[in-house]
């Protein structure tokens, strides 16, 4: 919220910013309990399978990482609801029908949020590519990068 313009976040903050919050927190403590029972699966391996199978362990620390990025940018879409922004195509090889259908498409940060079609939110079931390799982006009328 602070990178979108609120000087004192946790005044500003409304009953949706909670929400979403916690709705972030809840859904995140679902893999925390999976991620902990797959480390100790894999501390118990040995040689190559072992190496194999931290390398799939680690690669959720990624998917982590990018969920917790589109929390901070729903801090800062909060504060801007009101701009007007542009889906635009991120940098990959392929774009699913989701995106491809939004891209170029002008609307309120707001709308793109309530009907659930923000881009690169790994698990969002309102896009073909489920968000998780969605690299596509939200543009104010300037060409900057709004979200994520």
């Amino acid at each position: 919220m602070r990178e979108g313009g609120i000087r004192d976040p946790e005044e500003e903050m409304d009953d949706d910013d909670r929400a979403a919050i916690a709705e972030w927190v809840s859904e995140q403590g679902q893999h925390t309990l999976d991620f902990a029972r797959a480390a100790a699966a894999v501390s118990k391996l040995k040689g190559d399978e072992r190496t194999a199978a931290r390398a799939l362990v680690l690669d959720r620390v990624d998917l982590w990482e990018r969920a917790l990025d589109a929390l901070g940018g729903l801090g800062r879409l909060s504060a801007k609801e009101n701009v007007p922004t542009t889906f635009k195509l991120g940098p990959t090889e392929e774009h699913c029908p989701t995106c491809s259908k939004f891209n170029g498409q002008r609307k309120r940060i707001k709308t793109w949020r309530k009907n659930g079609h923000l881009p690169q939110q790994p698990g969002n079931e309102n896009f073909a590519c489920k968000g998780y390799e969605c690299l596509c982006t939200l543009l104010d009328d300037d060409g900057r990068q709004v979200y994520p």
